[in-house]
């Protein structure tokens, strides 16, 4: 059986319109956002160091859950992870979402097409620090 995956159109659904979004979260494994980043992404590389991954996504959801939830001392292994890296054939993520499972992170899925399609069709971006959307490139 293969990994679960969900397209663009769906993950974008479910980090921004559906009622329980705050339950959605996804993870940048990438380690440098080049080109910008999925809006509201947890950036948590998996490389250069594997084996703080798993410590570092924990802190991630951590943060972002209690903002989201008031303070609410959820269980973390509940979260709904959309695990994404640069484009569909990135190991990275795929590790992660290995890594996630193993820990108790049921609800782990890869985003289909990676940020390469995710930018393509025109989802909602940021710049790599947080910023805004990604300006175009210059032309001159």
């Amino acid at each position: 059986m293969g990994m679960a995956k969900v397209p663009p159109d769906i993950a974008s659904e479910l980090l921004y319109e559906v009622g329980w979004n705050a339950r959605h979260r996804y993870v940048d494994v990438r380690q440098i956002q080049s080109g910008g980043a999925v809006r509201g992404a947890l950036h948590t590389p998996l490389l250069p160091e594997p084996h703080t991954f798993l410590a570092r996504a924990a802190a991630a959801l951590y943060v972002s859950e209690r903002s989201a939830l008031g303070g609410s001392n959820e269980d973390l292994t509940e979260s709904r992870i959309i695990v994404g890296c640069e484009g569909e054939e990135a190991e990275d993520a795929r590790t992660a979402i290995t890594m996630l499972q193993a820990a108790g992170y049921a609800n782990s899925v890869l985003l289909e097409g990676g940020f390469e399609r995710w930018r393509l069709e025109g989802y909602p971006c940021e710049a790599a620090d947080g910023t805004d959307d990604v300006p175009p490139d210059s032309t001159f």
